[in-house]
């Protein structure tokens, strides 16, 4: 795999994808692209011995990344301070397609960032499987990702049935896939948008939040117009005929 970097040198597309027997994948990345630094798309799903310090080799040195598959990377490690898909998506804002699946790589203020950097660029987010997003975050997410079409939060622990319905009532645009099985207002035992705004107010304590100004991002129907965010009422039951008056009493 060495060899063939020093070899290619001008790569658009790489795909590594499931590349379980490469013992050092951050040692290839390094070489890889050093040498071919127009890559446009990189897959490296699976790569079960790629760090951190791969994925930074690949920010160093392709500005011009536009898509990038981690899904199932587990082996890449991340701390409040240091986080390399942040990293990532401050340095390459031409990503169109970005797949994280099965990582739990980015929070809820990770989301903020992503918007901020790729508002005008993303069209496919995959974060299936993330267990610090909240309904909040997804809100800012897809309000500052105009382009967004194709948003994947399946097996996402903090995002409610009640959250995923009103996702995609005020974002028709984006094609949001869930796990959460849909139900209707009945099943869901409460107001789905009395639920959904007590638990984004609730969310606005946190200080990240005013940072960004996520009261702007916030459609208006979020925070009022009940009228907006009720579901379409059941069709009414015929009403039983009842004996009528003229009709004799034994």
């Amino acid at each position: 795999m060495l060899s063939l970097a020093g070899l290619c040198q001008h790569l658009k597309h790489l795909n590594l994808g499931s590349c379980m027997d490469v013992q050092d994948m951050d040692t290839v990345l390094d070489h890889l692209t050093r040498n071919n630094t127009d890559l446009r798309s990189v897959n490296l799903w699976r790569c079960v011995t790629l760090s951190s310090v791969g994925l930074d080799y690949l920010t160093r040195s392709c500005p011009k990344l536009e898509e990038l598959d981690l899904g199932w990377c587990r082996n890449m490690t991340i701390t409040p301070e240091s986080n390399c898909v942040t990293r990532l998506i401050q340095h390459c804002h031409q990503i169109r397609k970005l797949f994280l699946s099965g990582t739990s790589l980015l929070n809820a203020d990770d989301l903020l960032l992503v918007g901020q950097h790729l508002g005008s660029s993303l069209e496919q987010f995959d974060i299936q499987g993330s267990i610090n997003i909240t309904v909040a975050s997804l809100v800012s997410l897809l309000g500052q990702c105009s382009r967004l079409r194709l948003l994947d939060i399946s097996f996402c622990a903090n995002i409610p049935l009640h959250g995923v319905v009103r996702l995609r009532q005020l974002f028709p645009t984006c094609t949001i896939i869930s796990s959460v099985r849909d139900l209707g207002a009945d099943e869901v035992g409460q107001p789905i948008h009395q639920v959904l705004v007590d638990e984004l107010l609730d969310e606005l304590e946190n200080p990240a939040d005013q940072l960004f100004g996520l009261r702007a991002l916030w459609s208006r129907a979020l925070l009022g117009g009940p009228e907006l965010l009720a579901l379409p009422a059941p069709h009414r039951l015929a009403a039983i005929a009842g004996p009528s008056a003229s009709s004799s009493v034994d």
